[in-house]
């Protein structure tokens, strides 16, 4: 009976470290696998996004703006001939805790043992773009390290809003966040200018949705080919310690500079105590000074009572 077991098929989800739960159908090259990194605001269509390109119900999807993805995880699966790895990460741009959405996103590198290809940041296109957002989508790609964005595509979910036309969405909604909302242009062209529209909608054409995943894939073999080395972990502890390093750098500069500007400080006050007190010396007469003017005092009284003495001892007494 034992012999009669029916063998459990591997698992192709990835809690922990996907190094530990390897899929028989996984590549010999790990090369050949292609890994994204899915990243959004709660309720902007991420764990859906998942699924479309996972090409079944791998991933729970919320239901308004609570949480269903609590921690990271990773599926791997082969579809549309390639195997594709696809990590969703918990809604890490509104997050109450500030530490939590960083230390949640960089345990995500633990589940791509193989490197990134590109990072998918989610964004709804049915809703008005704000600066907030703006900000929120580029700190959380710093968290990946300042090499991360040449690998950032920007995925517009709700695409059946603008009737799944990117050219309408482009010259609407696109155009007025670039010109209005200060910093998204330049985050743009920072991410490289690569975005796509998507509807993951339950009643898309399932045709209009596989050109939209192709148009996406294409960017994703874009984005690996501008960059053939995956985005490993050490990639990133890598830019951090350069980062330590600058900012260490940058760190003693300052101190550098502020001590010369005490020096020079220091200096300039002593300069002006010197000045002081030679003025105050200046403003002093001199005693033997003081004596002629005395002198000259008298003999000028003299001259007013009698000319002619007061004349003599004036210059008796100026010239002894």
């Amino acid at each position: 009976k034992f012999q009669e077991q029916k063998t459990t098929k591997p698992s192709l989800t990835y809690r922990e470290d996907c190094t530990t739960a390897m899929s028989a159908e996984q590549p010999q090259d790990s090369s050949q696998m292609t890994t994204v990194v899915l990243m959004s605001k709660t309720g902007s269509g991420k764990s859906s996004l998942a699924n479309t390109l996972m090409n079944e119900k791998s991933f729970i999807v919320g239901n308004g703006m609570r949480w269903q993805t609590k921690q990271c995880e990773a599926q791997m699966r082969t579809v549309r001939g390639r195997s594709l790895l696809v990590v969703d990460t918990p809604g890490t741009m509104d997050s109450k805790d500030v530490n939590m959405p960083q230390g949640e996103l960089l345990r995500t590198l633990n589940k791509c043992p193989c490197g990134v290809d590109a990072f998918l940041v989610v964004a709804r296109a049915d809703v008005r773009f704000t600066n907030e957002e703006c900000q929120a989508i580029r700190q959380t790609v710093d968290v990946f390290g300042p090499e991360s964005c040449k690998r950032v595509i920007v995925v517009f979910s709700r695409g059946d809003h603008f009737d799944n036309d990117i050219n309408e969405f482009k010259n609407k909604e696109l155009k007025v966040a670039r010109e209005e909302i200060p910093g998204f242009d330049k985050m743009m062209k920072d991410f490289g200018d690569r975005y796509v529209l998507m509807d993951n909608g339950k009643r898309c054409d399932t045709e209009v949705q596989e050109r939209q995943v192709a148009s996406l894939m294409g960017l994703i073999d874009e984005v690996s080919k501008l960059n053939p080395s995956k985005y490993l972990k050490k990639d990133l502890e890598k830019q951090t310690e350069e980062r330590k390093r600058r900012e260490e750098a940058e760190a003693q500069k300052q101190r550098d500079e502020a001590k010369k500007m005490d020096k020079m400080k220091a200096k300039v006050k002593l300069l002006e105590e010197q000045q002081q007190l030679l003025n105050a010396q200046c403003q002093q007469p001199q005693p033997g000074f003081v004596d002629i003017m005395s002198s000259i005092g008298q003999g000028a009284g003299a001259i007013l009572a009698s000319p002619v003495v007061g004349v003599a001892k004036l210059v008796d007494s100026a010239f002894g």
